[in-house]
């Protein structure tokens, strides 16, 4: 028996064979698309892994850079504590010697013109001592904004 189809049927039938051939078409391009992405996800990867060892090597080139600047953090605070320490020291004997001048002038005040020359003579010498003290105290501190500036260049030149 042979089976008899209409025009109208073989037309369905040959639509229906049309749309699954250009369904494996565009599967087939689909397939091809995917592998091709597969392939840049791949080089992605392997990029990624490599970024990701020069970010590891770079870390351990900064890790010793890191350890000097922490190093010399250190010492320049206990540069700034011992100059502010000297610092503090001779602010307490400028005191002491200003105490000591007025002291001598009371002293002075009450003795004879020849103890107030001599004391005078004394409160002289507190008075050049106290200004050596200024000048070194001035200096120090000279040296501490020296200091201070210097660190910043170095902070600079690492940042």
């Amino acid at each position: 028996m042979e089976a008899k189809m209409t025009v109208s049927e073989a037309r369905t039938v040959l639509h229906k064979v049309v749309n699954s051939l250009k369904a494996a078409r565009a599967l087939e391009e689909a397939l091809e698309v995917a592998g091709r992405l597969e392939q840049i996800v791949e080089g992605n990867k392997k990029e990624v892994d490599r970024l990701n060892g020069l970010i590891g090597e770079i870390h351990l080139d900064l890790k010793p850079i890191q350890e000097d600047i922490e190093k010399e953090k250190e010492k320049r605070d206990r540069a700034v504590a011992e100059t502010r320490r000297i610092i503090e020291a001779g602010r307490v004997k400028v005191k002491a010697a200003e105490g000591k001048i007025e002291e001598i002038e009371q002293l002075a005040a009450g003795r004879s013109e020849e103890l107030e020359k001599s004391h005078l003579g004394r409160m002289k010498v507190f008075k050049g001592e106290i200004e050596d003290r200024e000048q070194v105290l001035a200096s120090i501190e000279t040296k501490i904004q020296d200091a201070k500036k210097a660190l910043a260049v170095i902070r600079d030149r690492l940042s």
